[in-house]
């Protein structure tokens, strides 16, 4: 590939990303230090699964550029899906522990995927952006959570007040 090629390719890759909420706030510079390797986005087909429970290897980070995914539990139960702009692998990416939930491709993707060895070219400054970035991410997916369950209680508690009412109890 050309250099004017690469510059070109690295401006489209530069231009997509600032579509990507999690990728707002950062400024030009630092997408450029991001967008250091190449090959920045991969494509994936329909089926494959990308994460899977228990598993130590790829610890990345990846930003849903086009598709849908459906994440599951180690059973195999939906827990929700994802959509173009979601993250998912943040947390082994942060811990470097086993992935937690499994990940599969209901469509053909396009992700943009940050491996520990892009991660650890770049600036500290930008590392601790992206980590930033990664913290919110899952603050606002806890809040969400939270608010879920407390919708549930309430639900199960007019329930069976509804039911303690019927049975006199």
């Amino acid at each position: 590939m050309s250099s004017s090629e690469m510059w070109k390719n690295k401006l489209l890759s530069k231009k997509l990303l600032k579509h990507v909420p999690f990728f707002h706030p950062f400024t030009d510079e630092e997408l450029d230090d991001l967008l250091i390797e190449n090959d920045f986005f991969t494509t994936v087909e329909t089926g494959k699964t990308l994460i899977e429970v228990g598993t130590e290897y790829d610890k990345d980070l990846f930003i849903l550029i086009k598709g849908e995914v459906q994440i599951t539990d180690q059973n195999g139960e939906h827990i929700t899906y994802l959509k173009s702009g979601e993250i998912f692998g943040e947390i082994s990416f942060l811990t470097k522990g086993c992935h937690i939930t499994n990940v599969v491709a209901l469509c053909d993707l396009v992700i943009f995927q940050i491996t520990n060895n892009i991660f650890d070219k770049v600036s500290k400054d930008l590392q601790l952006r992206i980590k930033d970035g990664l913290i919110l991410t899952l603050v606002t997916k806890l809040e969400n959570t939270n608010k879920e369950l407390v919708a549930k209680d309430r639900s199960n508690l007019a329930l069976l007040n509804k039911v303690r009412e019927l049975t006199g109890g």
